[in-house]
């Protein structure tokens, strides 16, 4: 793994190279690019990404549980659709070869995130900004959730203002998407989940674009 720009590591994460600043509208444009590469792909994945959460919902702590490995998969798709592989819709599910670490990621996000909203909203904005390529991490580098989230964070607090901007013009896409009567986020889901995976590509480079994904576990934290 080549070493950083700076000759630092990031703490509890092996070294890679920073390429760049954040782009937010380079990175929602390529988001854009991405999903009008696939379009029936895309809303077809966050058709069954949402039927599942739907089935499950009202079940308790079950989403908890699959949160983390649902949005694994998801990122599992995307990288398949940007090294030009067929889709495979059993792609969606390939995060659950990688249960345990993406489960307690997701755990571990949430947690921190309600904290930083009962210490005021700035706070837990921030903590969600700084966790955006967790799940990349975790199948793109074979990481640990804990090793996978400091590597997300260690590129976040680069630029917190810069990342924190870039979350809020997600989520402005996403409402969007909301109020044209739902049927807009099988459009901003898709575009922004695309724009986060080009984010990681043009931050922290990919390792392999997921290869075979669902036969290999990451390495446990240390």
């Amino acid at each position: 793994m080549a070493d950083n720009q700076d000759g630092a590591s990031l703490r509890g994460a092996p070294a890679f190279p920073i390429t760049s600043g954040v782009d937010i509208a380079g990175w929602i444009r390529e988001g854009w690019r991405l999903f009008w590469s696939q379009p029936i792909v895309f809303v077809v994945s966050t058709g069954i990404f949402l039927l599942v959460f739907l089935i499950v919902g009202r079940v308790p702590l079950v989403p908890f549980l699959i949160g983390g490995p649902m949005v694994t998969g998801y990122y599992v798709v995307i990288a398949d659709q940007a090294a030009g592989r067929p889709f495979q819709p059993q792609r969606l599910f390939a995060g659950f070869s990688m249960f345990l670490h993406a489960t307690t990621a997701y755990l571990f996000i949430n947690l921190f995130t309600a904290i930083g909203f009962v210490l005021f909203i700035i706070p837990g904005l921030i903590v969600c900004s700084w966790y955006f390529f967790t799940y990349l991490f975790i199948f793109d580098r074979r990481m640990g959730f804990w090793q996978a989230m400091e590597a997300s964070r260690g590129i976040a607090s680069r630029d917190i203002t810069g990342y924190l901007l870039y979350f809020l013009a997600l989520i402005a896409i996403n409402v969007i998407g909301a109020l044209c009567l739902g049927v807009g986020l099988f459009v901003s889901i898709p575009v922004s989940a695309n724009s986060i995976f080009a984010a990681y590509r043009n931050t922290a480079g990919l390792d392999c674009l997921a290869p075979q994904v669902e036969n290999t576990q990451p390495q446990p934290p240390t």
